[in-house]
């Protein structure tokens, strides 16, 4: 599935980077832009900042070890 995130500078407040992330859900969640996502195979799909870095976490380490056991290395 596509995934699409705001990524933003690690040093950004938290505080700012808490409402950035409820402004976000709260748009992409309102049944007119949700439908229009999905109108164009978009899955709606919230989460929070830190369930983001988790997956994101997860998702490295799982294609750091394929690109490993396929010889592929980062030039």
């Amino acid at each position: 599935p596509l995934s699409l995130h705001a990524a933003l500078p690690i040093s950004m407040p938290p505080a700012i980077v808490t409402r950035l992330n409820r402004e976000i859900n709260a748009i992409i969640t309102e049944p007119d832009t949700k439908r229009a996502l999905e109108q164009q195979a978009i899955e709606v799909e919230t989460r929070t900042p830190d369930a983001l870095r988790a997956l994101v976490r997860t998702d490295l380490d799982k294609w750091r070890g394929i690109a490993a056991k396929a010889g592929i290395h980062a030039e």
